[in-house]
């Protein structure tokens, strides 16, 4: 049988064995995939086999392509039925509230500041080293309570020095009178010369002097011993001390503790000149013997208010105010120096004022607004402007009467209502009457109106104070 010659491809196999041909390495790969993704896929008609791509290669086989076709008309058709279906929007209870009208008390508030009745400072008359020290830290003492004592050797040794000086000057002196006493007759009968009678005399005046000398260095070294022992000047409570036992003191010193008398306190708080010229006058809320609520950093007021005793005699240049000053009694020094507090005051009535719950008053994008409801509950929102707070209840001004119907509790879901994104139902059927906070507001307006006798009502609703006054409730 006649062999066909071999062609060039099995010639060059022969002559030298064929390369292992190694995997695809990483960067091989991901290049590989890279270019398979970029393939495009065709889809032939049905009954006619798929042409070959650019690249050489087929295409998906087309059963493959019309089941995918199929699943994406029912995915698509899913879709299209259930967002045709209407969705249930939810459904919140909400409380309403007409509006009332009634008076107002108005209260202005200042940012008010404690100090002590009296704050004394004891500092040493004299110089060494501390023996002892007789209280602690924020003890209760009374006027004369021992402190301190000081070693006081060297000033006792200086007390029997001047004693013992002051006695030979008594001596002296009273040689020097006997003296006189021998002269006088002998000057009369002209035994001696009246020049000794004189020099007697002035040897006598000397001697005298130099006694009252000796007795006030005396007196000195007494009070210098006195001095060692340091004693309260008033009744109060101490602070923490400055000096301890084995301290060296000196009248040119610091001061060794203070002590601070808390009752009563003095608050002092600025009001603005315009303000000093409305209601500073005589009878006017902040004249002497006004009373005025003093409200804690917690918003609680303190159990009994402060009385105004003056105000300063000159306006400050510099911040355009006026310093006033308040007695506040502190009855178990609860309240401490260095204190801040809030003094408010009533200044005037808002009569027949539009009063609605605080709880009611929305804040969106900066603006105050009420969230009304129709008779179908459809929410709305109505910009207001508010005014003076007093036991929960705010005087507003804006599109609305007594016969609105206004949300007070569940707000936050009402604006989603305004806005379509919820449904509303009123717990109770109807709108409740706000009535009996108006009443309350004009009854603490009545109490309030003698100067804040009462200093605990409406408190819970009192803020802390700002720097600057401000209406507050």
């Amino acid at each position: 049988m006649e062999q066909r010659p071999k062609s060039r491809r099995e010639t060059s196999e022969n002559r030298c064995p064929k390369p292992r041909r190694l995997p695809p390495s990483e960067p091989d790969r991901h290049r590989i995939a890279r270019r398979w993704r970029r393939r495009p896929v065709r889809i032939e008609p049905q009954g006619l086999p798929a042409a070959p791509s650019a690249s050489g290669h087929r295409a998906l086989p087309h059963r493959i392509a019309a089941a995918l076709l199929i699943l994406a008309g029912l995915l698509t058709a899913n879709c299209d039925s259930k967002s045709e279906a209407p969705r249930a929007l939810p459904r919140y209870v909400v409380s309403v509230a007409s509006p009332v009208r009634g008076d107002l008390p108005v209260y202005r508030e200042w940012v008010g500041r404690l100090q002590a009745q009296v704050t004394a400072a004891v500092l040493p008359q004299v110089e060494g080293y501390v023996q002892e020290r007789l209280f602690t830290n924020g003890q209760s003492v009374k006027r004369g309570d021992l402190l301190y004592r000081i070693d006081s050797r060297r000033y006792e040794q200086a007390l029997e020095q001047a004693r013992q000086k002051s006695s030979q000057a008594q001596a002296d002196a009273v040689a020097a009178e006997q003296d006189v006493g021998y002269y006088a007759p002998l000057v009369a009968n002209g035994a001696i010369s009246r020049q000794q009678y004189t020099n007697a005399q002035q040897t006598a005046k000397a001697a005298r002097a130099a006694l009252q000398a000796a007795e006030a260095g005396v007196a000195l070294a007494e009070t210098n011993v006195a001095y060692c022992t340091l004693s309260s000047p008033v009744d109060g409570i101490m602070g923490f001390a400055e000096a301890d036992v084995g301290s060296y003191v000196s009248p040119n010193g610091r001061s060794m503790v203070t002590v601070s008398r808390l009752d009563p306190l003095r608050v002092y708080f600025s009001v603005s000149e315009q303000e000093w010229l409305r209601q500073g006058g005589v009878g006017g809320p902040l004249s002497p013997g006004q009373k005025v609520e003093v409200l804690l950093p917690s918003g609680e007021p303190t159990p009994q208010p402060a009385v105004i005793v003056g105000a300063d005699n000159a306006v400050d240049s510099s911040t355009g105010t006026i310093m006033l000053d308040a007695s506040l009694p502190n009855v178990g020094a609860m309240l401490r120096p260095g204190m801040f507090v809030t003094v408010r005051a009533l200044v005037s009535e808002q009569k027949d004022a539009l009063l609605v719950p605080v709880s009611a008053v929305v804040s969106l994008q900066g603006k105050t607004m009420l969230v009304q409801l129709d008779a179908q509950n459809r929410a709305s929102l109505v910009p207001v402007q508010t005014g003076s707070e007093y036991r929960g209840m705010v005087s507003v001004t804006g599109p609305i009467s007594t016969s609105s119907r206004i949300v007070v509790t569940g707000t936050q879901q009402a604006m989603m209502a305004a806005e379509g994104r919820a449904e509303l139902e009123v717990a109770g059927g109807g709108a409740s009457d706000a009535g009996s906070g108006a009443d309350d507001a004009g009854s603490g307006a009545d109490d309030a109106g003698s100067g804040a006798d009462d200093a605990g009502g409406g408190a819970d609703d009192a803020g802390g104070g700002g720097a600057a006054p401000r209406t507050a409730p």
